[in-house]
């Protein structure tokens, strides 16, 4: 809205920036749980929701939030609030690109626990808390 209004203030965006590092630190750290308790035989399972492998998906799910701590970690604030084009949501700006990606991350995570304990009979230890989640929107549905 900064630039559509052409409003000439610096939004304090570090608050924002830092609860998304955290968030996805703690995407991360669930996802490399769940995975040290699959086997290699287990790992090259089909999942259900799509073409690949349950590896594929967990691949998937670090991918993103690896290349996000990448980018909140450079110190270039002034690049935040710049508006993007998203595969999700049209045009958005680079910290609502990172909030989707965290969502789409944590979507990926909560179906590779819902394939542990249907298809694998594996209770995941210690899964992402309710703190973990907290404020990180994704759809009801897994599946």
């Amino acid at each position: 809205m900064i630039p559509a209004l052409n409003l000439t203030i610096e939004p304090d965006l570090s608050g924002k920036t830092n609860w998304l590092s955290d968030k996805y630190d703690a995407i991360i750290q669930a996802t490399n749980r769940a995975t040290l308790q699959l086997s290699s035989e287990q790992l090259q399972r089909m999942v259900v929701w799509r073409p690949e492998t349950l590896r594929d998906t967990i691949m998937h799910i670090l991918s993103f939030p690896e290349l996000a701590i990448e980018f909140l970690s450079s110190g270039k604030d002034e690049s935040f609030d710049r508006v993007v084009p998203a595969h999700y949501g049209g045009e958005v700006t680079v910290v609502e690109l990172l909030n989707i990606i965290l969502s789409h991350s944590t979507h990926h995570l909560k179906q590779v626990y819902w394939f542990m304990e249907t298809e694998l009979g594996i209770k995941p230890e210690n899964p992402a808390s309710s703190k973990d989640l907290e404020g990180i929107i994704t759809p009801e549905k897994l599946i």
